[in-house]
């Protein structure tokens, strides 16, 4: 429904051990045009839209229940975007840790929602303008739950997230653990949430 980097494998590594079809039913309530890339001759006073995935590993498909009952492809391909602040779902699944962080910071990168937490230098850079409304709120939660002020510095060709030294020198964030990283990322999700939901995944 929302594009994302690992649309199969979450498909073909959720599926029961043994299982060789999955079926995954959806029913939204009150759908918001701005985020679902729709006809604009539809008309969602009174749709409830139902969305069906099925298939096997590696053969996947999605219909969706259009205004009129039927159940049809996708009108566009994804269904929702990818980007703040029209996005369906923040995802904060089991396998979001990222290999390596992209120190270029951009707005494209910061609105761009992600799997894992590739663009978290981007995210943070621009929670930690002074002049942002989510400046003091990002801020006093990091202090509270982690006692640490998160920071984002000069890296290498871009930035990167971390802490601040005293010699002021910048501690990565991916040397100072997963509960930090994971922490981080989602307060510079939540501090600019507009309504989306956020979808969960763990393994056991």
């Amino acid at each position: 429904m929302q594009p994302t980097s690992g649309v199969t494998n979450f498909f073909n590594n959720s599926l029961r051990i043994g299982t060789q079809t999955s079926e995954i039913n959806l029913e939204l309530a009150d759908p918001r045009r701005e985020q679902m890339k729709i006809p604009a001759s539809w008309d969602l006073s009174n749709w409830k839209p139902k969305i069906q995935f099925s298939g096997k590993p590696n053969s996947f498909g999605a219909t969706i229940m259009y205004p009129n009952g039927n159940f049809q492809q996708f009108p566009q391909q994804p269904l929702f975007y990818g980007s703040e602040p029209n996005n369906f779902i923040y995802p904060y699944f089991s396998h979001r840790k990222t290999t390596q962080f992209q120190p270029q910071i951009s707005a494209s990168n910061a609105i761009l929602i992600e799997e894992t937490f590739q663009q978290l230098p981007s995210k943070l850079d621009r929670l930690l303008n002074p002049d942002s409304p989510f400046f003091s709120l990002f801020r006093r939660t990091c202090d509270s739950i982690l006692d640490l002020k998160i920071s984002c510095d000069q890296w290498e060709n871009g930035k990167q997230a971390g802490l601040i030294l005293e010699d002021g020198t910048l501690l990565p964030i991916n040397n100072m653990g997963e509960g930090i990283t994971e922490s981080s990322h989602s307060k510079s999700s939540l501090d600019t949430w507009s309504g989306s939901g956020l979808a969960l995944q763990s393994r056991l």
